[in-house]
């Protein structure tokens, strides 16, 4: 049986987070709190690591975050760092 998470939750000593998609060993450990039955042709997927961390930022910003550039370089190091105040 293939199943979807629905959000985060624990299945064969492996952490499963929302969208993961992944096989049963056993239909009747199907737990219908974070899973929902796709169909069986459906791929399996498994979130990354660092999906998981891009998650927030990308569904704050619209872009992952290794793809932000600064737009302008910035010229007095302390003064962005200490607010002004080079020894706080």
């Amino acid at each position: 049986m293939k199943v979807e998470a629905t959000r985060r939750g624990f299945y064969d000593f492996t952490l499963w987070r929302e969208g993961d998609r992944f096989e049963l060993l056993d239909p009747r450990d199907f737990a219908p709190t974070w899973m929902v039955e796709v169909d069986p042709t459906t791929r399996e997927r498994r979130q990354s690591v660092q999906e998981a961390i891009d998650a927030p930022f990308v569904e704050r910003h619209g872009v992952r975050p290794r793809d932000v550039r600064v737009s302008e370089p910035v010229e007095d190091r302390d003064e962005v760092l200490h607010d002004g105040d080079p020894y706080p």
